[in-house]
């Protein structure tokens, strides 16, 4: 899934993909993942837009593009309802953030999922930095 995320991903293909029928795929994965296919698909491009905002200066159309977003207001109502702000918001607060963090931005992969998470909990909190 990681490597198409820039694609259209459907449960019908993923089931089909896997042999199973949609629904059985369906019930399934939210019993292993607690939550749906798709909001799997949409948790996954959230976390792949966090990341290339944090790591990257992409332009933020194509970043949405890139993440398999179809238009920018489903964008950013999603990132919205997951980090509590904006992506213009995240990135702004995290620039804002002490230098000495940036040291970790050449680290591997796993530490950087665990940065980001720990630059989640401090940049968003109901749209305000949080020291």
């Amino acid at each position: 899934l990681r490597k198409d995320l820039h694609e259209k991903i459907t449960l019908r293909e993923a089931a089909q993909a896997a042999g199973v029928t949609p629904q059985h795929l369906s019930t399934l994965w939210k019993e292993v993942f607690g939550m749906s296919f798709m909001d799997y698909v949409m948790k996954l491009r959230l976390e792949q837009a966090e990341k290339r905002l944090f790591f990257s200066d992409m332009n933020i159309t194509d970043l949405i593009l890139d993440c398999g977003f179809s238009d920018r207001k489903s964008f950013y109502r999603n990132f919205h309802e997951m980090y509590g702000c904006s992506p213009s918001q995240w990135k702004q607060r995290w620039r804002a953030a002490p230098s000495q963090y940036s040291v970790l931005d050449q680290t591997g992969r796993r530490l950087k999922s665990c940065f980001l998470s720990f630059v989640r909990s401090l940049v968003c909190s109901r749209n305000r930095w949080i020291p």
